[in-house]
């Protein structure tokens, strides 16, 4: 594979450098996105989606790959729910089926290479139990890699692949927000990498790959993109990758990004029903709770302007559901499409089918991809 430089710049202002990896805009503080320098994106051929995808990647060197990657998801064709609404397509990404059961096996790869390229070999992340267990999957494989993980004590369990010597688990014992905020202090303290989160285009793109592969499967320009959000981490993805896309002419627009949340954790939602370019004050859940654990952040004040802006721009929405509605679509994955989701991934699909009640006209002849993220 040619190594081409990577341009990585500033998604709020002009800032650009070449091959100097930022986690945000030194100027300005802004989201740090990157492209190839000749902007020349094409699939690869490959059984792993970082073989068919690495021009799309902020990667550059494949012999510091960590795991090999990530094979197709299935992508569904759902019948039943086009007989429901006056959609043309209706497509069901289900990425219950990587190896821990999530879409976060992908930006895994992704984001641990990136690492592996930088020369680090200790860094610091947090989660609610999807991004460390898919990290740890493939760290159990390269123990020469160190993580330390913060975790708030009500997310202990869903921590998976915990047990290699070269984890270290930090329990908090507040909730999630807490765990972040004190996951960026010990990395400064200690002076140890922070992965960046939200703000790491590596863990942006690995997500973004779903999108991908479901346009190379179906060949698809599709309208509306539904995904259910904690930071946005995925859907910022799906849009720079998207934009990346257009630029070589394989789509003809970006979807209409809609980020859907639960009803008890919903500071996006909330902010962005008042047209609300940031979160404010009234708009953050203090002691989120619901049924979708993976996706409680009660304070996305970071994360938010970026993705408002995307949503925007791509006339997209902010979609709340309750836990009754995320309890029907998943009862409706697990017994009509075969797929065993989380109320995580269900999430999105209650977030489609509420929006096809309420905006039927909008959906009609569209194409939409729905993004069951596990």
């Amino acid at each position: 594979m040619t190594k081409v430089p990577i341009i990585y710049y500033c998604m709020d202002c002009s800032f650009s450098a070449e091959n100097k990896h930022f986690k945000r805009c030194p100027r300005c503080g802004g989201v740090i996105s990157y492209e190839r320098a000749d902007n020349q994106y094409r699939i690869r051929q490959g059984k792993y989606d970082v073989e068919r995808y690495w021009d799309f990647l902020p990667l550059q060197d494949p012999r510091k790959l960590i795991g090999h990657g990530n094979e197709r998801t299935p992508l569904i064709d759902s019948q039943e729910l086009k007989s429901k609404c006056s959609a043309n397509k209706i497509m069901l990404k289900d990425e219950t089926k990587n190896y821990t059961g999530t879409s976060k096996d992908r930006m895994a790869v992704v984001a641990l290479s990136q690492m592996n390229e930088f020369g680090i070999n200790s860094f610091v992340v947090s989660s609610t139990g999807n991004v460390a267990s898919s990290l740890a999957f493939l760290l159990k494989k390269h123990r020469n890699i160190e993580m330390h993980c913060f975790a708030a004590e009500e997310f202990i369990s869903r921590h998976r692949f915990m047990d290699s010597p070269n984890i270290i688990i930090h329990r908090v014992s507040s909730k999630y927000d807490s765990a972040l905020k004190k996951a960026f202090k010990f990395a400064n303290e200690n002076n140890i990498y922070h992965d960046g989160g939200y703000f790491s285009v590596a863990k942006r793109a690995g997500l973004g790959m779903a999108f991908l592969e479901a346009w190379e499967e179906s060949k698809t320009t599709f309208d509306f993109y539904f995904q259910a959000v904690s930071s946005g981490m995925g859907v910022l993805g799906v849009y720079e990758i998207a934009t990346k896309m257009k630029k070589c002419s394989m789509i003809d627009s970006i979807p209409s990004l809609m980020c859907v949340q639960q009803s008890t954790c919903d500071p996006m939602v909330r902010a962005f029903s008042t047209g609300e370019k940031r979160i404010l004050p009234e708009h953050i859940i203090k002691n989120p709770v619901g049924i979708a654990k993976a996706i409680l952040t009660g304070d996305p004040t970071v994360c938010y302007p970026s993705l408002y802006k995307v949503v925007s721009d791509t006339h997209g929405s902010f979609i709340s559901v309750s836990e009754n509605e995320i309890k029907s679509a998943q009862k409706h994955l697990n017994n009509s499409e075969n797929i065993m989701a989380t109320p995580d991934g269900a999430t999105a699909l209650a977030g489609f089918l509420k929006y096809a009640e309420t905006h039927p006209d909008q959906l009609k002849n569209k194409s939409v991809l729905i993004n069951i993220t596990g």
